[in-house]
């Protein structure tokens, strides 16, 4: 995450950690992208503690603040090569739409979920 401060925070994102005895293992943000639409983004869990259930938790914290943040869509951009995240933005209810504009260079696929 480059600069969280100016990219998320100031424009009313929000950043998410997993702490597992007293270290961090996980995290993930909500932040507002040029198109102001609420983006799922930088979700990344160590390889330790990964197969642990973090990225669900991580994602269903994700889907319960966006809403609480009045969002009623939340959307990712990803690359199919990540294959176990694709899976768990799928499980979670996200659905596939055209990618369209994205300043993302290795993003392919783009998800949608309506909340």
């Amino acid at each position: 995450m480059s600069n969280p401060e100016k990219y998320i925070l100031n424009k009313g994102g929000e950043i998410y950690f997993v702490i597992e005895n007293n270290h961090p293992v996980g995290t993930v943000a909500l932040m507002y992208n040029e198109l102001n639409e609420l983006e799922f983004t930088k979700m990344a869990v160590h390889k330790s503690a990964q197969g642990k259930g973090f990225g669900k938790l991580l994602m269903n914290c994700c889907l319960e603040n966006a809403i609480k943040m009045g969002a009623k869509e939340l959307i990712l951009y990803s690359n199919t090569n990540l294959a176990t995240a694709i899976q768990l933005y799928i499980k979670s209810g996200f659905k596939e739409i055209p990618v369209g504009h994205t300043a993302y260079k290795r993003c392919n696929i783009k998800m949608s979920i309506k909340l």
